[in-house]
């Protein structure tokens, strides 16, 4: 039995409790940049903070674009298999939600290794 769109967004809400962001320090310019692989989506800062606010705003604007242009974009390979990450994502309540449900790892590994 093919799996379908919700049992993706089942397996993504798992995953997206997994590190989704990774941080590339950029040694040049000394900030940041985060990228979020299964979206295609990354955003630069000069620090860390703002690098954060930067991806937050980034995928909030994407999960909204996708959703309204879903018949468009259920015709590329790629954005369907980001459909189960858009949907886990357009679920959250507030900016503090998606906040936890992005950096919460990250913020555990800064914790963990100050």
């Amino acid at each position: 039995m093919e799996k379908g769109p919700r049992d993706r967004a089942s397996k993504a809400s798992t995953d997206c409790s997994e590190k989704l962001v990774h941080v590339i320090p950029e040694e040049e310019t000394g900030g940041y940049t985060l990228w979020i692989d299964e979206l295609n989506i990354g955003e630069y800062g000069e620090t860390l903070s703002e690098a954060r606010d930067a991806l937050l705003g980034a995928v909030r604007s994407y999960v909204c674009d996708y959703l309204d242009w879903y018949v468009f974009y259920r015709n590329f390979r790629d954005k369907v298999g980001q459909y189960p990450y858009i949907l886990r994502l357009s679920l959250v309540r507030d900016d503090a939600e998606l906040r936890r449900l992005l950096f919460a790892p990250m913020l555990d590994d800064e914790l963990a290794n100050p």
